[in-house]
């Protein structure tokens, strides 16, 4: 019964993080609980009114949903490294090197943005029996791993460059079009990635519906939280591309960028 914690990691204190739960079950991976926020994702989970912030609480929401069990691993969409994070590691330029053609180089992180964040849910994970993992094999129960959503999503769209998706880059998408136009591409971006999702996290669509119907949100902001949703499931999603040995990391022993293999098995 394995499972797997997908955190689209804000790099700011003032921003909320996605969190998505998937567990394996009956030999599929499937969706346990999404939120694009982590006191919607306690609600989910069924601690109402909780008390506490970051892993700390969403690891608490974990244990709640699986009966006391921890994730067997937790996949970050931010950077992390076993030494302080001060400016671009050798794993963001190994990912920019081989990814940026397809426009999907990384951000330059800092000592400040996320370093801070980043030292805080390290150090909250390493608390529980987290250890960061930046090769295969490892040797530990319970593994924390970072990852990036964009090259991962070449790998599941099958796209030959980086996924349209993004709510607050429209303007730049599609620069000569009016913004009902992009409203309904970003919308039908989103539903493409849901569709596909639901293919290998199955409960993906029908939880993504509940929360969300894209044809009554009529602005830009609104779609935001939407995204979010979907970059935590895909983030749990590529943890469990590294669980079943489907992917590979990007970087060296002290920080490394997990991506879905080019020809991970894909469930068709």
């Amino acid at each position: 019964m394995a499972a797997v914690l997908g955190i689209d990691a804000a790099w700011t204190e003032r921003n909320a993080s996605g969190y998505a739960l998937v567990e394996m079950e009956d030999g599929r991976w499937r969706l346990r609980a999404a939120a694009p926020d982590l006191q919607t994702f306690a609600q989910a989970c069924g601690l109402r009114g909780s008390e506490g912030q970051g892993a700390n609480l969403a690891l608490r929401c974990v244990e709640n949903t699986l009966d006391g069990r921890l994730p067997d691993l937790i996949a970050v969409d931010m950077p992390l490294s076993h030494k302080p994070i001060d400016g671009r590691r050798t794993s963001d330029i190994a990912v920019s090197r081989r990814f940026g053609a397809q426009k999907c180089a990384t951000h330059s992180p800092s000592a400040e943005r996320p370093g801070k964040v980043s030292f805080r849910l390290h150090e909250a994970c390493k608390a529980r029996g987290y250890a960061l993992i930046t090769s295969a094999p490892w040797a530990h129960r319970r593994a924390l791993a970072e990852i990036y959503p964009h090259p991962a999503l070449l790998r599941l769209m099958k796209a030959d460059e980086r996924v349209r998706y993004k709510v607050s880059k429209t303007r730049i998408y599609w620069r000569n079009k009016s913004s009902e136009q992009r409203l309904s591409l970003v919308k039908g971006a989103l539903r493409n990635i849901v569709a596909q999702l639901d293919k290998v996290i199955a409960g993906t669509q029908a939880e993504f519906d509940r929360q969300f119907d894209l044809d009554s949100l009529k602005g830009f902001s609104a779609l935001k939280p939407a995204e979010d949703t979907i970059d935590a499931i895909v983030s749990a999603w590529i943890g469990t591309t590294i669980l079943e040995n489907d992917a590979e990391p990007f970087g060296d022993e002290d920080s490394a960028i997990w991506v879905p293999r080019e020809n991970w098995a894909m469930v068709q």
